[in-house]
């Protein structure tokens, strides 16, 4: 029978590691964001926008935490961290791009 710490080791290739404070303040930042989007009626789609390069943001700053913590060793981790950190820095360019085009619609 497996425990939550065998899975864990399982699935990760390792002993699991926590950045519960950066899943926190993602968290925390999301929760208030789904908030203000039930309250936001007239801007909905630059409200949208905003909100998708903030979570962009908080992933861009996941990932510089977790390379951050990467041994030399792991170097295969580290180019696949590398590499959905530069799709994340994408999709906030994409997503400034898209509110400066909805401004402009106003």
């Amino acid at each position: 029978m497996r425990t939550d710490q065998d899975v864990s080791t399982f699935t990760t290739h390792g002993p699991r590691r926590r950045y519960s404070r950066v899943k926190h303040v993602a968290m925390d930042k999301y929760t208030s964001s789904v908030d203000e989007f039930q309250q936001a009626k007239s801007d909905g789609a630059e409200f949208v926008a905003q909100s998708i390069q903030a979570d962009f943001k908080d992933l861009i700053a996941i990932f510089d935490h977790q390379l951050g913590g990467l041994s030399e060793n792991e170097s295969k981790t580290r180019s696949h961290i590398v590499e959905a950190r530069s799709a994340a820095a994408r999709g906030l360019l994409l997503s400034g791009r898209l509110i400066e085009v909805l401004r402009a619609l106003k």
